[in-house]
C-alpha cells in the first residue's frame, strides 16, 4: 500500500479511519527528523491511498496533525484530523 500526499509517495504499513471517520491513522518508515515529516503532512488537503488488495481511496480534509510518534526502527505513527 502506498500513500501520496503533496506530490510525495510513501509506502505505508497500515492505515485506518477511526473515531467515526474523524481521525486518520497511518504508520510508515521514515528516517527523517520529525520537523521534516510534519512539513509533508500538515495542511495536506488530499491524501491518496493506493492498494492492490483494498482498492484506492482519496481522503480529503485531514489537514491537521493531532499526534505524531517516532517509534523504534524508524517507524512513524501519524494521526490526522479534519482541519
Amino acid at each position: 500500500m502506498t500513500v501520496t500526499v503533496k506530490g510525495k509517495t510513501f509506502p505505508v504499513d497500515w492505515m485506518w479511519l477511526v473515531n467515526r471517520a474523524e481521525e486518520l491513522l497511518l504508520e510508515y518508515t521514515d528516517v527523517r527528523h520529525v520537523s521534516q515529516i510534519v512539513a509533508d503532512w500538515e495542511n495536506a488537503e488530499v491524501i491518496e491511498r493506493k492498494s492492490e488488495t483494498e482498492g484506492n481511496i482519496t481522503y480529503e480534509g485531514f489537514t491537521s496533525i493531532s499526534r505524531i510518534i517516532k517509534k523504534a526502527n524508524n517507524k512513524v505513527e501519524i494521526a490526522l484530523v479534519r482541519g
